[in-house]
């Protein structure tokens, strides 16, 4: 694997543009904001005969005995949940981040906008050792890579001024309200774990009790302009009406899959390889479609001043590949049956999990993704 991109990242020449989002929050090119456009075939396919996410089944009953549509997709973990007519929390391995119910960005180590500042956390790493070995010598100091949520939402378009609470979406709901995200926003942090590191770990001051120990997390929830949710003494999520929640609140079934399309940090679209039609589509011949087609398609006609290209997502083999100026003109990628819900991109055939284009004016310089880990080094 490591091989296999070498050769594409000779290929295409890594470049490096001038720019820093370091200052300046990135607007999209004539965009006055920012502004993401999603198509309406973004979301998972519904599951036949199945109620909406997140919808309330009123003929079940009232209180505790309510059914509750989609509620074996949060708390069913069970590999046969489909049989019953359930969705399989599991199922929804990356943490994706809503605003207001739309989707604005997932929360994958290689996606992150380079320019979002890395925190290092100390930590102590045991080390293999012996009856001889010193005590002194079986453990060594080192700082892991953090990331502060709010800095996050700045740089994929989110007003954090304006927000009314994240809820991180588990297990169940860990609620950040107002008064925590201004006391403590600087202290709320996340990093990232598993095989290909899709497992999301949220991190809180211990000053305040907010549950953040969940296994797995399937969203990051802000509320802006839509009401808040309120819960019930078992914890569990209702709507301004009062009606049972399951579900993403304001969306329905979490979106899973399919290859991002970023845009100065905020994501632009998915695209979902089985919901490719005709347009955007270079040749009737073979599977091969325009990105830029596919984004003037969407609404979206920046002028494009870099791409970078995210491949290879596990925790071994993880890139953001520069395209060259020749290739950032009008790239294509391909469909393929062995690519799993990816594309494939360039001459090697390297599936393709994002896009992150910058508008020129916007274009960071080239940035490796992190180390998970480092030797403890002396702060500043």
């Amino acid at each position: 694997m490591r091989t296999r991109f070498a050769n594409l990242a000779a290929t295409l020449a890594l470049a490096c543009c001038g720019g820093n989002h370091a200052d300046t929050d990135p607007m999209v090119s004539g965009g006055g904001g920012g502004k993401t456009v999603i198509p309406t075939d973004m979301g998972s396919a519904p599951i036949p005969g199945m109620p909406e996410v997140g919808s309330v089944d009123n003929t079940q009953g009232s209180g505790s005995a309510m059914k509750i549509h989609g509620q074996n997709w949060q708390e069913n973990p069970d590999p046969d949940a489909n049989k019953t007519g359930g969705v399989q929390f599991a199922a929804y391995k990356e943490t994706w981040v809503y605003v207001d119910g739309e989707p604005k960005g997932v929360l994958l180590l290689a996606e992150i906008p380079s320019w979002v500042p890395v925190q290092w956390a100390d930590d102590i790493e045991g080390l293999d050792f012996n009856k001889l070995t010193p005590p002194d010598k079986r453990t060594k100091k080192v700082q892991l890579l953090r990331y502060n949520l709010l800095e996050y939402l700045k740089a994929v378009h989110v007003n954090t001024a304006k927000i009314k609470e994240i809820y991180v979406q588990g297990g169940g709901y860990s609620e950040l309200t107002r008064p925590i995200l201004d006391k403590y926003g600087k202290d709320i942090t996340f990093d990232f774990m598993g095989n290909d590191l899709t497992k999301t770990r949220f991190y809180g001051p211990t000053t305040v009790n907010v549950n953040l120990t969940y296994d797995r997390y399937v969203a990051v929830n802000v509320i802006i302009d839509k009401p808040l949710l309120t819960f019930d003494a078992r914890h569990h999520a209702r709507d301004a009406s009062g009606a049972l929640l399951n579900g993403i609140p304001y969306h329905g079934t979490p979106e899973r899959g399919g290859v991002r399309v970023y845009l100065d940090g905020g994501l632009a679209f998915v695209i979902k390889r089985n919901s490719l039609g005709d347009v955007g589509r270079v040749s009737m011949s073979e599977p091969r479609w325009s990105l830029m087609k596919l984004l003037a398609a969407n609404g979206l006609h920046p002028d494009v001043g870099g791409i970078d290209v995210v491949s290879e997502k596990d925790i071994y083999n993880m890139h953001r590949t520069r395209l060259p100026p020749d290739v950032m003109k009008d790239p294509t990628f391909m469909t393929s049956s062995n690519a799993s819900g990816q594309v494939v991109f360039g001459a090697e055939n390297v599936p393709v999990n994002a896009f992150l284009l910058y508008s020129t004016g916007h274009v960071p310089p080239v940035v490796p993704v992190p180390p998970l880990q480092r030797d403890w080094q002396a702060g500043p």
